[in-house]
């Protein structure tokens, strides 16, 4: 059993269980970056911590309120798609 690292605030800094070896934090004590399997996951916030952008490999996710915003960019094209959360979809039908 291999057992996860806290920092000096209780934040889990690490979880081998899961394959992450580092769990970085913003000031509002939020995850800033996680590395996963050699994988970067990034997270930007806004001043109140809400989440604004989620950056993962090739995959850019922008959200705003209740909608994701999920786009890809390759080298040679980019493919851009909207997701809209199904809470949302029943307040416009």
């Amino acid at each position: 059993m291999l057992i996860s690292t806290d920092d000096y605030v209780g934040d889990m800094s690490n979880h081998p269980d899961k394959g992450i070896s580092s769990i970085q934090y913003n000031y509002l004590n939020l995850p800033k970056q996680i590395i996963q399997d050699s994988n970067i996951t990034q997270y930007i916030y806004r001043a109140d911590g809400v989440k604004v952008k989620k950056l993962f490999k090739s995959l850019e996710t922008d959200y705003l309120d209740r909608l994701q915003y999920k786009s890809t960019f390759g080298i040679e094209s980019w493919n851009g798609e909207v997701f809209i959360n199904l809470i949302l979809m029943k307040f416009l039908n």
